[in-house]
């Protein structure tokens, strides 16, 4: 709950007051993908790290204040399947488990795939670049609230686990009398970092659709402990999306009262 505090003062200073005079509210709704991995960790704890690529699922919806033709503000949010996927060889024997010390060191084709399920409230301010007469490029940056809504993590080995790297002499254990029942626990909340590029193509006054790639960085770990390591989420993501401008821009409603 400690991340609330920072972030509420960052809404704060994201947000002045001359938005309420805001001329145009656009409505948003995307989907697409995204490639995530776990950066931090320390080398004892390979079960909470990345190596190899992991593809999750990213969509949502936002809300756009304008409060120029170039500037504008946005609260989204999003469900967003993250985690990370390690494979490795070698793996440090927990001192939980009692012949720890007669076999420090254990080899297999060990891996690790964490699934974190998150709900994502990004908040971000805009800029916007007019192309031409209907395409215009967009960036965004800004707080990026991260609730933690399910996780999981799956542990692979081979069958066998051995005591040396030419994996001939077999340990009589399983992986999961190894590592037995404990488990690590995590962190509900995350406060990260969100920053998003765009290309939006006009098909009418109202509508457009677009393109958008983002990345998405949790400040704090995913676990609840330093203790158990220091797992940062990191997404990048890719996504088409569908726009719908509720208000007309004060452009035309200007010229409208002046034509009658």
């Amino acid at each position: 709950m400690k991340n609330i505090a920072p972030l509420l003062f960052i809404i704060a200073l994201t947000f002045p007051y001359s938005n309420l005079k805001a001329q145009r509210l656009t409505l948003g709704a995307k989907g697409g993908m995204n490639s995530s991995s776990l950066t931090g960790t320390n080398s004892d704890n390979p079960f909470f790290g990345s190596n190899t690529l992991k593809i999750g699922k990213e969509f949502g919806i936002h809300g756009e204040l304008h409060v120029t033709p170039t500037l504008s503000y946005s609260i989204g949010i999003e469900y967003s399947t993250q985690g990370g996927l390690n494979k490795f060889t070698t793996l440090t024997t927990p001192q939980s488990f009692t012949p720890s010390s007669l076999f420090p060191k254990l080899y297999s084709n060990f891996s690790s795939d964490i699934n974190l399920n998150y709900i994502l409230f990004p908040v971000l301010i805009r800029q916007r670049l007019k192309i031409n007469t209907n395409l215009s490029a967009y960036g965004g940056i800004g707080p990026c609230f991260g609730l933690l809504v399910s996780a999981n993590r799956d542990e692979i080995s081979d069958e066998n686990i051995y005591t040396d790297p030419e994996k001939k002499n077999k340990l009589p254990y399983t992986l999961q009398e190894v590592l037995g029942n404990s488990s690590q626990k995590l962190n509900g909340l995350n406060l990260g970092l969100n920053g998003i590029l765009g290309l939006s193509y006009k098909l009418n006054k109202k509508e457009a659709i677009f393109i958008e790639m983002g990345i998405y960085y949790g400040m704090s770990p995913i676990q609840n402990s330093n203790a158990d390591g220091t797992s940062n989420p990191l997404a990048k993501m890719i996504s088409f999306g569908y726009a719908y401008t509720l208000k007309e821009h004060y452009k035309n409603r200007y010229r409208k009262a002046i034509l009658n």
